[in-house]
């Protein structure tokens, strides 16, 4: 959604943007200055409903093309993608992938995900005019696993606003919080979902207290809060949650701030910035952590996550299961199973982060080396390079 809401505003003083949204059933979180058309049209609870659902909305989106008559027609996710190519009409078809498409994701299963990648995904995107896709990795898959030629897409990584991110980041904090940058401040921040593997922070962090004095700054919000909650009254350690308490005590470890619209004025404050995911499509998160240089540590998954910490190295690498790599823009870790993290995982992560924050050379390091990484990854080259597209096509 960020995204989408970027590109938009980006391309307003050049295009007369039209948004159209599915339905307005989830909450707008980024500012828009376009017009948003809804087509009205829920997800659908099961197979059948997702299949008349579907084609309503090729049909309705069929009746915007042909009312507008737009010149091009981006869309972003796969059940826009293969709406966008299906609804036909007027206008280039330019398909946005944000993830991974292969197995790597476990959000798509049984027969929805086998409709998707072995029938939509091969047959339809080769209709399409161009394919972007937010990560080399992405585009590779594509390439590999669903046989779309290389010409067809076009990797633009995504951009963040970098002034903006600095200015939001001197913001002063919560009166309430200031206790919690008394003590050094690892920060995880995403949504607390499976895809994340947040609940690993939790496991990894009660690791680092048998040796060091650490404070654990959680932001995001999620299904998965409540076992996370959980598993701090499984391991006895006390927590702050930004919903329901009103003060800060020194026992409390674990702080749980929920979804800010600023988290980098919180962000900057920390020490350390941590990713456990699974898979990603392109992690902005971590552009976001070089912005307010902090040293990052993060599993090395699928997709995006080497790109950005390690650009001179084969993006396809993998990192052993047992090994940290330290690379030019942070460390790379190994990607946690889908179970359980093992005691021999958690530990790695733990050393790894005293590691980091123990060693002063090292952590300076990090800080220096990412004002100059920052710069690949800025707003302004995002959107030079979506505007290049749109002339050439």
């Amino acid at each position: 959604q960020r995204v989408f809401s970027t590109l938009s505003n980006g391309l307003q003083p050049e295009y007369n943007i039209i948004e159209v949204v599915f339905n307005r059933d989830e909450q707008n979180l980024f500012s828009q200055k376009a017009n948003i058309i809804s087509l009205d049209v829920p997800a659908g609870s099961n197979l059948l409903q997702k299949i008349i659902y579907f084609i309503l909305r090729c049909v309705r989106l069929n009746q915007l093309k042909r009312k507008y008559r737009p010149s091009r027609c981006i869309s972003h996710l796969e059940g826009a993608n293969f709406v966008n190519i299906l609804s036909f009409g007027p206008g280039k078809k330019i398909l946005t992938i944000h993830g991974s498409k292969s197995a790597f994701d476990t959000n798509r299963r049984g027969v929805v995900k086998f409709i998707e990648n072995k029938i939509l995904t091969p047959l339809l995107y080769r209709f399409s005019n161009k394919i972007i896709t937010v990560s080399f990795g992405i585009k590779e898959e594509l390439i590999k696993f669903f046989s779309i030629p290389d010409g067809l897409i076009q990797v633009i990584q995504n951009g963040v606003d970098v002034e903006d991110i600095r200015t939001k980041s001197k913001e002063i904090i919560e009166e309430i919080l200031d206790p919690v940058f008394e003590r050094r401040v690892i920060v995880f921040s995403g949504r607390l979902a499976v895809q994340k593997n947040p609940l690993s922070v939790i496991d990894i962090f009660c690791r680092t207290l048998s040796s060091e004095d650490f404070n654990l700054l959680i932001i995001g919000d999620g299904d998965l809060k409540e076992r996370m909650l959980n598993k701090c009254a499984e391991h006895k350690i006390d927590y702050f949650d930004m919903s329901k308490h009103s003060a800060v005590h020194k026992s409390h470890r674990i702080f749980f701030l929920g979804q800010q619209s600023n988290p980098f004025k919180y962000i900057r404050r920390a020490h350390l910035f941590i990713m456990t995911s699974h898979f990603e499509g392109f992690p902005l998160s971590l552009c976001e952590a070089l912005v307010c240089e902090l040293p990052i540590l993060a599993t090395d998954c699928p997709t995006g996550v080497r790109e950005v910490l390690a650009p001179a190295t084969d993006f396809s690498k993998r990192v052993s299961e047992h090994a940290a790599e330290y690379v030019d823009h942070g460390v790379l870790m190994p990607v946690f199973s889908y179970d359980e993290t093992t005691e021999k995982e958690e530990n790695l992560w733990a050393d790894t982060i005293i590691d980091i924050l123990e060693y002063t050379d090292l952590n300076k390091k990090f800080r220096n080396k990412s004002k100059k990484r920052i710069q690949d990854f800025t707003l302004e080259r995002f959107l030079d390079q979506w505007r290049l597209l749109l002339k050439e096509i």
